[in-house]
Order: structure tokens, then C-alpha cells, then sequence
């Protein structure tokens, strides 16, 4: 069996196509870090890097400008979907990148240039609790209750205060009023005793 043998028919989404070239790219994803001064380098791994996909495919036959309509309602649909590469086979995968030209010079063809990224699982963030926020949010609701708390005994105290004022000036007030008649009293007294005693 010849490598030819083991290449797949090829096409996107259900929609079949030639292949004059395929490519791909793989590798991981790495920041290269750089220091001033510095003969050396740090290469920092962060994981393995999309597969590329690059495809120049054509279509060819008498109704070829209806394959291309197919293949450009393809191109468009939303969505990753499936791929059959003549060398990996069955690929999910995304259409980044769509091109179509025609090829007069070979008669029926619609040349094809697209540009495949292989689709991976779908992450989402992950649903938890943020710990920080909770804390702040407890520290403001006690803050918020203990500024309560204290205005709250601040009032009571202001009011005490209030009426204690109120009632010391009622005192101070009695007071006055019962000195001010014992001094009367004592004036009248007096100036009684006074009319009794001779030269006065």
C-alpha cells in the first residue's frame, strides 16, 4: 500500500474538495523572556499551542460554481465543525480563514485557500468563591452595623444627656425660686424684728 492510499478523501462540513497542498503547525506556547546586560535567555512554557491547519484545496466539474456557493455557506456557518484532512482524518475544528478564487487557466476549477485551527474542549471559568470579596463585604456590614450600634448608643446617650441637662436645670431652677423666697422671707423677717427694736 502507497502513502496515497492512505490519504482520506477530503472536505469541510459535508462538503467535498481536492487537495493541492496541506500544511500544518504545531508546537507549544512560549514567552521568551530577554534581561539587559544579559547573555541569556528564559524560555517559559505555557502550554501546548493551537494546531494550524493550512489547506490550498480546489473544486473542479461542470457545476463548479454551485460547489463554490456550498462551500461559502460552509465557510459561514457558526461554530467549529467537522473537518476530514487527507492526513489526520476526522478534525473538529474551526474555518479562521476562507479564500476562493477561480483558475481559469485550468478550466473547472475553483481554487481553495483555507486556514484551520483544531478545536479543543471549551473552558469556562469556573464558578467559586471569591474569599477576598466576602471578607471585605463582611468587614463593610460589620462596619455598617457597628456605625449603627454606636450611633444608635450615641443617640441614646445624647438624649440621656438631654434630659439630664433637662432635669439639673429644673433642680437649679427649684432651687432658685425656693432661695429666692427664703431670702424674702428673711428680708420681711427682718425688717420685722428691726421695727421692733427702738432706733432701728
Amino acid at each position: 500500500m502507497s502513502w496515497r492510499d492512505e490519504l482520506r478523501p477530503a472536505s469541510w462540513r459535508g462538503v467535498a474538495f481536492g487537495v493541492f497542498t496541506a500544511e500544518g503547525r504545531f508546537g507549544r506556547r512560549v514567552v521568551v523572556h530577554e534581561y539587559p546586560y544579559r547573555d541569556a535567555v528564559w524560555v517559559e512554557d505555557l502550554g501546548r499551542g493551537p494546531r494550524r491547519l493550512q489547506v490550498i484545496g480546489f473544486l473542479v466539474g461542470d457545476d463548479v460554481i454551485a460547489q463554490q456557493e456550498e462551500m461559502i455557506e460552509a465557510a459561514e456557518q457558526e461554530g467549529p465543525g467537522d473537518l476530514v484532512h487527507p492526513q489526520h482524518g476526522l478534525v473538529r475544528a474551526s474555518l479562521v480563514e476562507f479564500g476562493s478564487a477561480v483558475r481559469h487557466d485550468l478550466g473547472r476549477v475553483v481554487e481553495l485557500h483555507m486556514l484551520f485551527i483544531q478545536d479543543s474542549q471549551r473552558l469556562f471559568p469556573a464558578a467559586g468563591l471569591a474569599t477576598g470579596d466576602l471578607l471585605r463585604q463582611a468587614a463593610d456590614s460589620a462596619a455598617t452595623a457597628s456605625g449603627a450600634s454606636f450611633l444608635a448608643s450615641l443617640e441614646g446617650t445624647v438624649r440621656g444627656g438631654l434630659e439630664a441637662t433637662r432635669q439639673a436645670q429644673a433642680t437649679v431652677r427649684q432651687w432658685t425660686s425656693t432661695a429666692s423666697r427664703l431670702v424674702g422671707s428673711a428680708g420681711n423677717i427682718l425688717n420685722a424684728v428691726g421695727g421692733l427694736v427702738p432706733g432701728s
